[in-house]
């Protein structure tokens, strides 16, 4: 999926609180507010409460990674103080440093599978049903919209060359006849050679313990039950994931109550994790930095690769909150309900982006210290 984002900051304790009652109290759009702004609101409130738990968990997620490291490695406990932001900078700075520390004159390897991430396609669709002016007028499927080159799905044939079959949990393993983002299991050729970490800068052929970008030219291959087929599958194909955006509907309904949609769809995103296979060599701490990077590196490398395009989703989302709380202000019973619940998820959409923000500049600063490009 695509995304972009930076470090952690919680939700203001008012607009946390405020979320839930919005929600609820726009079921329907609120008491007063007609259909097409009912939908509106409806929509984008959703969308503002999707977008909160993503980011507790966001940030939660960091914060646990970098005290793990920092306290792995032997370092004192960061501060507990100061906003979450500020916590969060601080048990990231701490794990920076000791990361640092420990790597001093060791060789790092590294074989990284990187995170694949995918938006919740149902609950867009979903709401989207809801923004049509007609019952006629459906949203379509995940199949039909996914922009191309971004749908995934098991498939149980062949998966084109040039494609890339996608390890999952339920399939680490996967068919490799190309590149391999992960451990080469097989051979590695093309003039590449394997790094202690069981990377293969070549061509890998046999299995790849991640994901394997089949050679352009090559045959195709059947990437093994279970996993994923990133490409042309020529066979049954089942469970198609979009790791993209859905493309506007054939029959557009209101654009505002869309962006709801969209935004529902990104901010409900999951995430198959990273795999991260380090092997350390020298050094005082050698054991120790292999441990702790391979059990918390997949955390932060998600926010930095994985959802690097969150917060575009909320600088849209922001502005579409603009235009629905303009719209509803023109409907003065529907302005008299809404009025605050539309500033409350307005002022909650900023605060979350200024928190993902947090988020993804440490990960970016704690797996560059590791030296995991």
């Amino acid at each position: 999926m695509a995304r972009s984002i930076k470090t952690p900051m919680l939700l203001s304790a008012a607009v946390a609180v405020a979320l839930p009652f919005i929600v609820s109290a726009c079921g329907g759009g609120g008491i007063g507010c007609t259909g097409v702004v009912s939908a509106q609101i409806t929509s984008v409130l959703a969308a503002t409460a999707a977008l909160q738990t993503t980011t507790n968990a966001i940030e939660g997620e960091v914060l646990t990674a970098c005290k793990n490291i920092n306290s792995d490695l032997g370092g004192a406990p960061p501060a507990t103080t100061g906003t979450m932001d500020q916590q969060v900078q601080a048990a990231c700075m701490a794990a920076k440093t000791r990361i640092e520390a420990a790597a001093a004159g060791a060789t790092v390897n590294f074989a990284i599978t990187p995170p694949r991430c995918h938006i919740d396609a149902s609950a867009q669709l979903s709401c989207e049903v809801d923004c049509q002016a007609t019952a006629s007028c459906q949203p379509g499927t995940v199949e039909v919209r996914c922009t191309p080159g971004e749908l995934s799905v098991v498939c149980s044939g062949m998966c084109s060359a040039g494609g890339t079959c996608e390890a999952t949990a339920q399939a680490p393993q996967v068919t490799c006849a190309g590149t391999c983002d992960g451990v080469c299991m097989g051979t590695c050729s093309g003039g590449g050679s394997m790094n202690a970490a069981g990377e293969c800068s070549g061509t890998c052929t046999g299995m790849c313990q991640g994901n394997c970008h089949i050679a352009p030219g090559s045959a195709a291959v059947n990437c093994g039950a279970m996993a994923r087929c990133h490409g042309t599958c020529t066979g049954t194909a089942t469970a198609p994931q979009c790791e993209g955006e859905l493309t506007p509907p054939t029959c557009m309904g209101d654009a505002s109550c869309n962006a709801g949609c969209e935004a529902q769809g990104s901010f409900k995103a999951s995430c198959d994790p990273a795999n991260v296979v380090v092997t350390v060599t020298g050094g005082s701490s050698a054991a120790a930095l292999q441990a702790t990077l391979h059990t918390n590196l997949p955390a932060l490398l998600k926010v930095r690769d994985g959802l690097s395009d969150l917060g575009t989703q909320v600088g849209t989302l922001a502005s579409t909150l603009t235009t629905v709380g303009a719209t509803a202000s023109g409907v003065a019973a529907c302005a008299v309900t809404q009025a605050q619940q539309i500033v409350a998820a307005t002022q909650g959409a900023a605060a979350a982006a200024a928190s993902i923000n947090v988020s993804v500049s440490v990960s970016v600063m704690v797996t560059a210290s590791a030296g995991a490009n």
